[in-house]
């Protein structure tokens, strides 16, 4: 589905399979990013499967999405108390689980999202929990520069890292050496992300266009989930306000882990005013795509290692508050879960059916008005060409996936893998 047919088919695979692809190409910008990992897991999966293969890519994307909900929870399972413990994982298990990311984890091309997310938690935790210059803060500072490459904003990890080291290290921390030189190698990640940033002029109309545009857009995000409005960020951002407050009241330096938590909000910050300076002009009604709001699950992580970090030493007020944000959270995702089983999801089933449909057609008759026929699905891309080029391509075409060429029903077109067979099933024993 679009840019899949032009990141993957045209500048991948056919190269590959004409042994024209270069080690340089896998670093080629596609809008603003670089996408060399998930370039490389796909090439992977192209030359094990000997075609193209989005079935498995889906897998991974999941894969990648539960390994970050795991990261996080390891990350905050120590400081936690048992009970705690209980509330934050079960939290953090519904919100991962929930389908407000549909748009990743249906398109294989969106690794790159997943890939960002679970770099940035390692990066965050090995840079804020680990000592300066240590195994752990070189795993972080490898995470950070690795997630350079993912996605654009792979650089966010970094700068957060260097934001949180700037703010919040403590003042003893600041007569050592390591802690300069360690401040100096984050910056030098964050230097070279910024300075290696690109960008088509055609995206920049997509920016916004007034300060009030960017706000409402900003405000949206931070107000997950409860992007079609920007009044409740107030609330949704309240638990790690109050666990500040909390700290400079009982006058408590912040602790290692206070200080990773600030991090992962700090991405989801920085994302959330990435997605409203960069695509605000562009949204419908100004509410984010579904595919910009999973990186916000780090923030919402922290939030939620805050609220029951208070919960179980603050008393019932503490409480109180998780309670309310826990209850707040819920009804935001029992509304976007609606909103996309209703109207979203079932639009891209048919979408997808009337998209392989085109395809079966076009290979059978060669009849290109198939892509334009029908004004409510035109082409699985915004240039039927592309398409039509891709599935004349005598290098491409036995290499496409095996769907365009069968009649099996439903828009998959082949059994799915058994993961996915057994999805029902195993969501149960979970």
């Amino acid at each position: 589905y679009w840019d899949e047919w032009d990141l993957e088919a045209l500048g991948l695979y056919k190269p590959w399979l004409e042994g024209k692809l270069q080690f340089s190409d896998l670093f080629k910008a596609h809008n603003e990013h670089r996408l060399v990992l998930t370039r490389v897991c796909d090439l992977a999966f192209f030359v094990l499967y000997d075609r193209w293969a989005p079935w498995v890519q889906l897998v991974l994307n999941a894969a990648l999405h539960a390994a970050t909900a795991a990261a996080l929870a390891a990350v905050f399972w120590r400081p936690l108390t048992p009970a705690a413990r209980v509330g934050f994982v079960t939290a953090l298990a519904v919100c991962f689980s929930a389908i407000f990311g549909w748009q990743n984890a249906l398109y294989g091309i969106q690794s790159q999202v997943y890939f960002a997310s679970l770099l940035a938690a390692g990066a965050l935790a090995g840079l804020t929990l680990g000592r300066p210059l240590s195994p752990a803060w070189w795993a972080g500072w490898s995470a950070a520069a690795l997630a350079l490459v993912s996605l654009a904003s792979g650089v966010l990890s970094a700068l957060a890292a260097l934001i949180i080291g700037v703010m919040f290290t403590p003042r003893s921390q600041w007569r050592t050496v390591r802690h300069w030189l360690a401040l100096a190698l984050i910056a030098a990640v964050v230097a070279y992300g910024l300075l290696g940033f690109t960008e088509p002029p055609r995206q920049q109309a997509l920016h916004a266009q007034s300060l009030a545009q960017f706000y409402s857009v900003f405000a949206r995000c931070l107000s997950w989930p409860h992007i079609t409005s920007p009044l409740p960020w107030v609330l949704m951002q309240l638990p790690m306000v109050a666990l500040l407050f909390v700290r400079w009241r009982r006058r408590e330096p912040l602790s290692a882990i206070d200080r990773c938590a600030l991090g992962l909000l700090a991405v989801a910050v920085l994302q959330a005013a990435a997605v409203a300076y960069n695509r605000a002009n562009g949204l419908v009604e100004l509410r984010p795509l579904s595919r910009y709001l999973d990186p916000l699950l780090l923030g919402v992580a922290a939030q939620l290692y805050a609220a029951f970090h208070l919960a179980s030493t603050c008393g019932r007020a503490g409480r109180l508050l998780a309670l309310c944000w826990c209850a707040a959270a819920a009804i935001g995702l029992l509304t976007l879960t609606t909103s996309n089983l209703t109207l979203n999801l079932p639009f891209k089933r048919a979408q997808d059916i009337a998209g392989l449909d085109q395809v079966r057609t076009y290979l059978k008759s060669g009849d290109a008005s198939v892509f334009t026929r029908d004004p409510n699905f035109p082409a699985p891309h915004p240039d039927p060409q592309v398409v039509q080029r891709i599935l004349d391509d005598p290098v491409l075409r036995p290499a496409l996936p095996r769907a365009f060429f069968t009649d099996y029903p439903g828009p998959a077109g082949e059994p799915p893998p058994w993961v996915i067979a057994h999805g029902r099933t195993l969501t149960l024993l979970t």
